[in-house]
């Protein structure tokens, strides 16, 4: 869990740099205003570049960065590669994790097989990486 934790610590310290070099474009090519006015452009061009950073590095090497540091893989249950779809259901089953406090992580702490909720239910298993499979398709 604390590796987990860590990884998930060090993925967000990581989409909060990404995220500041997107508003910096955001407010270059669109005027200032035009973005405090826009209920929608801003936040879906931060959600669309959330789920790029997760799932394609979930569907490219099976880790994100901070996975990568703490020797995560994400695989399928049945070790089968993973499609943009699962992965697509298991950012969406995350972030809903995070909008109730954290509750499909701790969901961890009672489950049988240690899974998350969003793991569990997207039919995906986080891993300790082997050296040399880390980056294996």
């Amino acid at each position: 869990m604390l590796r987990r934790l860590a990884a998930i610590t060090y993925d967000l310290m990581l989409l909060y740099a990404v995220l500041f070099f997107v508003t910096i474009i955001l407010n270059i090519v669109f005027d200032p205003a035009t973005i405090q006015n826009s209920k929608i452009l801003y936040p879906v061009s931060l959600l669309l570049c959330c789920y790029w950073y997760f799932v394609w590095h979930w569907l490219h090497g099976r880790q994100t960065l901070g996975m990568k540091a703490w020797r995560l893989i994400l695989v399928r249950a049945d070790n089968s590669p993973l499609h943009w779809q699962t992965a697509s259901i298991r950012f969406l089953l995350a972030g809903g994790s995070i909008l109730f406090f954290g509750f499909g992580l701790f969901w961890a702490l009672f489950d049988r097989k240690k899974l998350t909720f969003y793991d569990r239910y997207a039919g995906t298993v986080l891993n300790k990486s082997v050296s040399g499979l880390s980056s294996a398709p």
